[in-house]
């Protein structure tokens, strides 16, 4: 009765009665707000009301029209004062919403209206939210506010319906003044940090799509399309962008090296300058991938693994009683994913050095991080792992003639495929098969080479675009909020669980104990592609410890890269929760 009659007059009776008292209170916002933030004083948007239907809801502005000198408004940040703060963090800006409840848009206590592009998103259940108007406040408002959860918020919004009641609205407006008087609940995380639902989500209900396109069209806003979602796989770039990228930075002034187009060319050029007779040895790392041990095979060395313990540090006890039975001519260093994991080999480089063995370190994974390095007589490095870059890899400490001839099939086919995927994320254009192939056959030109190129130009304009210290804090504040995840996982265990300062993360390893590749197919469905980055080389099957064969049996790699947010962290982390209710393994 109170739901389908009653609850319309109280909301009506109230609201009337609550605009006169506070009438006056309204004129003097109106007139701090066109003095302070301008004109229009009001903010309008399409929201989704009562059985899904759409309206738009009136709030106060929080933000002024400030431009840059080209007319284009600046960035939401630069635009808040704090007075726009104080309107928000009061609610003040939502005192507007009287007239939607009194036009019948909305209600005083309810669900939150939320975005039309939401409406695919929602489980079914969820979507009980919309049978009952939204709310200027509701259960969820007063269980958290701003840091509910989508999931926990949309919870209390089905429980608000399942139990509306006249003593429930009371009490939900009681506790409401409380709430708002003390601004409890204001901070972060909140459910704008967690990201939009339909980013951190799947579409529930595809019935739904064709539906928001319709309210678009006729309210106004962009129609319905899936914000690039993949986490993972190749990095890709829009035609538009690069066509129009410019040099603003001198990033590859950063490094004194020779740049080639990729760092198996780079490792060959190190070993073709070496003077190394008789039957040659190189002492390479357990964990690696077959296309480091390529030049070395190529200039005919024989391979053999050194110790890594179960964090990837070097277990350098183990090292010297490899250097002391196979008397190595090369050693080729690697510090894993950003972390300095070679970290107290100092004195035994010394030894090495005092014993004529060249020492080449592989930078590619901790490029961008600060620490100090090892001291190795070469230092080499792919640039192509970090960005969307055709190729690119460094060599240091080598007087090398620079190549000046590109390999201009490689860098044509990979932007070709980098372009594709662009197009078919961003515009919806293509097929994904297309690109797939194209980066297959991109790989397949890389892998028949055998001369040494100059890097292309295409990467060195992308490298020299790109803001590295942005790069560099995304990647790290990713690897924090995705860690925080983590940690919620007994059956995930991080490698590198504290991120120290000095250390721009490359991915974030984590060793999985049972069911890696049911956990990336499940994920895969998902579209989040964590990759478990190198197969064990054949020539090491048969040399490897029990601690290298566990860490190829059981790595897995999550991209934390530039590309994603905070939103995506949370994506990753959400899937994970779903899969281990699934299966549940110690």
């Amino acid at each position: 009765m109170y739901k389908h009659f009653f609850k319309r007059f109280f909301d009506f009776t109230i609201t009337l009665v609550g605009l006169i008292v506070i009438s006056p209170i309204l004129a003097v916002l109106c007139l701090l707000v066109r003095v302070k933030l301008g004109s229009p004083i009001f903010f309008k948007q399409v929201r989704i009301g009562k059985d899904e239907k759409p309206f738009r809801i009136i709030k106060f502005r929080t933000m002024t029209d400030a431009r840059d000198a080209e007319g284009n408004l600046l960035p939401d940040t630069d635009r808040f004062t704090k007075f726009g703060d104080f309107l928000r963090n009061s609610s003040l800006d939502e005192l507007p919403e009287l007239f939607n409840v009194l036009k019948g848009d909305m209600s005083l206590v309810g669900p939150r209206p939320l975005y039309p592009i939401y409406l695919p998103y929602y489980t079914e259940r969820e979507s009980l939210r919309h049978t009952v108007r939204g709310g200027i406040t509701g259960l969820a408002q007063i269980n958290g506010r701003a840091l509910c959860r989508w999931k926990e918020r949309f919870e209390y919004d089905v429980k608000y319906v399942e139990t509306l009641s006249f003593w429930n609205d009371v009490k939900i407006l009681w506790r409401t003044f409380f709430k708002v008087a003390s601004q409890d609940d204001i901070g972060v995380p909140s459910i704008t940090d967690e990201g939009g639902l339909h980013i951190i989500r799947d579409v529930q209900r595809k019935d739904k799509i064709q539906y928001v396109n319709e309210i678009q069209e006729k309210w106004g806003g962009a129609k319905f399309a899936q914000i690039p979602r993949e986490i993972g796989s190749n990095f890709w770039i829009a035609k538009e962008q690069f066509e129009t990228i410019e040099s603003k930075y001198d990033n590859l002034d950063r490094w004194k090296a020779s740049y080639l187009s990729t760092c198996r060319s780079a490792i060959g050029e190190v070993l073709k300058g070496l003077e190394v007779t008789g039957n040659k040895k190189a002492l390479l790392p357990a964990f690696t991938c077959h296309s480091v041990l390529l030049p070395f095979l190529n200039y005919g060395y024989e391979v053999f693994p050194y110790c890594v313990k179960e964090d990837l540090t070097v277990d350098w006890e183990k090292f010297m009683t490899c250097v002391e039975e196979i008397h190595p001519d090369v050693v080729l260093l690697h510090s894993y994913f950003g972390f300095n994991t070679i970290s107290g080999g100092e004195n035994v480089i010394k030894q090495l050095r005092k014993q004529g063995v060249t020492i080449i370190e592989d930078l590619t994974q901790r490029l961008y991080s600060t620490f100090e390095g090892i001291g190795a007589d070469y230092q080499v490095g792919s640039l192509r792992k970090w960005m969307p870059i055709p190729d690119g890899a460094v060599l240091m400490g080598l007087n090398m003639e620079q190549p000046t001839n590109e390999d201009i099939e490689l860098s044509d086919a990979k932007m070709k495929a980098m372009f594709h995927k662009g197009e078919y994320l961003m515009k919806g254009k293509g097929d994904k098969q297309q690109f797939r192939t194209e980066y297959a056959e991109a790989e397949h030109i890389l892998d028949s080479r055998t001369d040494t190129y100059c890097m292309s130009d295409a990467s060195r304009r992308i490298i020299n675009s790109t803001d590295l210290d942005e790069m560099a804090n995304l990647r790290r504040d990713n690897y924090k909020r995705l860690a925080l995840r983590l940690k919620d996982f007994a059956a995930i265990e991080m490698i590198c669980p504290e991120l120290p300062d000095d250390v721009v993360p490359f991915m974030m390893p984590v060793l999985v104990k049972n069911g890696r590749k049911e956990l990336q197919q499940f994920m895969a469905s998902h579209d989040i592609y964590p990759t478990v980055i190198w197969a064990c080389p054949d020539e090491f099957k048969d040399k490897i410890d029990s601690t290298a064969r566990m860490i190829y049996d059981n790595i897995m790699c999550f991209h934390i890269d530039q590309r994603y947010t905070y939103a995506e962290m949370e994506r990753i982390g959400n899937i994970l929760e779903e899969y281990y209710k699934i299966n549940c393994y110690e």
